[in-house]
């Protein structure tokens, strides 16, 4: 039992290995500059091992991804409950702004520890690898976590119809993305003026992308007859 035990620590040992030497070649050399062997030989385990655990350097990052995105998901996923249930039965009532701020700030937050810089990986997969990893990773790792989002923002914004609000969420998120991804680009086109400070930054995103979502967008029909017949009485 004794050497049952050891193996499977010598497996889960050599799992991590591997997956942090990923991590650090994938963010330096992006995915297509990083080799399985040469993941193995920083690991400093036998590429066997690699073939074994994840079968192509796609899975490898695709459970490398998982693996750092749960945390930021879970912390995501018990702010939007913890909201859903302080404002149950009151629709319209939900702030907006807390919403985004429960799905954007974890991740940038992760970003700025480190903690997520493999995402970044992401941009250099070819079009077509991108499209079936995140098609694969939404089914096994978010599709429970868009729901409870989709219910928060409806909570929010009653109003709105549901089309909308998918569009605005797919904006949301690659606005957050973006600006994780670069984080010297203020800087830059600021001259130095701006720097984009964690606490600055989530100050001004939130505001914006919560005016993005109000800015005449399309209503429900229900909603608008219902104030047309209340400004009318």
């Amino acid at each position: 039992m004794l050497q049952a035990q050891s193996e499977i620590v010598g497996e889960l040992e050599s799992r991590r290995k591997i997956m942090d030497a990923a991590e650090t070649l994938f963010v330096l050399n992006g995915f297509n500059g990083a080799s399985m062997r040469d993941i193995t030989s920083k690991a400093g385990v036998a590429l066997a091992l690699a073939n074994y655990h994840f079968g192509t350097k796609l899975n490898l990052l695709f459970t490398l991804v998982a693996d750092r995105m749960r945390p930021i998901n879970e912390e995501r996923l018990a702010r939007l409950q913890a909201l859903e249930r302080q404002f149950a039965g009151l629709p319209g009532e939900m702030p907006l702004e807390e919403v985004l701020r429960a799905i954007i700030e974890p991740f940038l937050r992760a970003n700025r520890e480190g903690r997520a810089a493999v995402i970044l990986a992401l941009l250099s997969l070819r079009m077509k690898e991108a499209q079936d990893f995140w098609a694969r990773m939404w089914r096994e790792h978010f599709q429970h976590l868009q729901g409870v989002t989709m219910r928060a923002l409806h909570l929010a914004l009653p109003q709105m119809r549901m089309e909308s609000i998918y569009w605005n969420l797919h904006f949301t998120l690659g606005l957050a993305f973006s600006v994780a991804a670069q984080p010297n680009r203020l800087q830059l086109i600021s001259g130095g003026t701006c720097s984009a400070e964690h606490d600055e930054t989530l100050r001004r995103l939130i505001p914006f992308i919560a005016a993005g979502f109000r800015a005449g967008l399309p209503m429900n029909p229900e909603s608008s007859e219902a104030t047309s017949t209340d400004s009318g009485r």
